[in-house]
């Protein structure tokens, strides 16, 4: 999970961020606690910050280097914390 990942990552140059698109923050912010979230979470309630990336379908990963998008995941991926630190080794 993405949580385990920005736990045992803190000390290296890595920033993991969430949006959350819930239109009721409240209910968000339930949600995001049940889940215990460590990491940064904006609630993006009307959508403006995400129209900015304008993703095909969610959940959306966005790899940025620099302010460049290096590469982009969409959908669900299973071991999604495997598959970033993999990544990260090959960017």
């Amino acid at each position: 999970m993405i949580n385990n990942l920005f736990i045992n990552n803190k000390d290296k140059n890595i920033v993991i961020l969430g949006i959350d698109t819930d239109e009721e923050k409240k209910d968000a912010i339930k949600f995001q606690k049940k889940l215990d979230i460590k990491f940064k979470v904006i609630n993006d309630t009307t959508q403006k910050l995400v129209e900015e990336f304008s993703p095909i379908g969610m959940p959306a990963l966005y790899y940025i280097e620099d302010k460049i998008i290096k590469k982009i995941i969409f959908g669900a991926v299973p071991n999604i914390d495997k598959k970033i630190i993999n990544d990260l080794k090959n960017l």
